[in-house]
């Protein structure tokens, strides 16, 4: 079980992405810039803490480490754009063009993308989650949603190409679930 204190810092980064989600515009600068911030506040407030005790689990750490309302509140807030006809997955590369959250966002309506930004760190540290667990608690979750509510899944980038990344997972994951890529669109196809 987390500190009290560890406790608070989680119920930090759910903050942090609340705010990111309130920034209007395409806000990824923002978002970015204001998470990186909540993320060396982290950082700062770890310092000293018991690390063996936080990565007693091997770094495998589990939900289990947040309250369920933390954990629902983190798989809702990672969610963008819920309920377009379309969703998009791919590399994040600050301030690039091709990024997948701008290419969700530049969407005709703008497309659903899952994103913690620099949040993603904070959780880790805060849960002892690495990863593979993080992957598992909170991107195939999304996955699951996506593929239940029958969007449009579209890649950004060939996944093919980053396969030792949670995009290859991503990617072998949908596989796993009887969808193939369509090469020519990059779009996920349901056999």
């Amino acid at each position: 079980m987390m500190s009290a204190r560890l406790q608070r810092h989680i119920d930090d980064v759910i903050e942090a992405l609340k705010k990111g989600l309130k920034d209007s515009g395409d806000g990824v600068a923002l978002k970015t810039r204001h998470m990186k911030h909540k993320n060396d506040e982290f950082a700062h407030a770890l310092r000293g803490t018991d690390r063996d005790a936080m990565n007693a689990t091997g770094g495998r750490g589990t939900p289990d480490a947040l309250t369920k309302d933390q954990y629902r509140a983190l798989k809702e807030l990672s969610v963008h754009n819920p309920d377009a006809p379309r969703a998009v997955l791919g590399k994040f590369r600050y301030g690039d063009t091709d990024s997948y959250i701008r290419v969700a966002e530049r969407g005709n309506p703008p497309s659903t993308y899952f994103s913690v930004g620099a949040e993603w760190d904070a959780i880790k540290a805060t849960t002892g989650m690495n990863d593979d667990a993080l992957f598992d608690a909170l991107n195939k979750p999304f996955l699951d949603r996506i593929m239940e509510s029958g969007q449009q899944i579209h890649f950004s980038h060939d996944p093919r190409m980053f396969s030792d990344s949670a995009l290859g997972a991503e990617l072998r994951y949908l596989e796993q679930h009887g969808y193939v890529l369509d090469e020519a669109t990059m779009n996920m196809v349901k056999l």
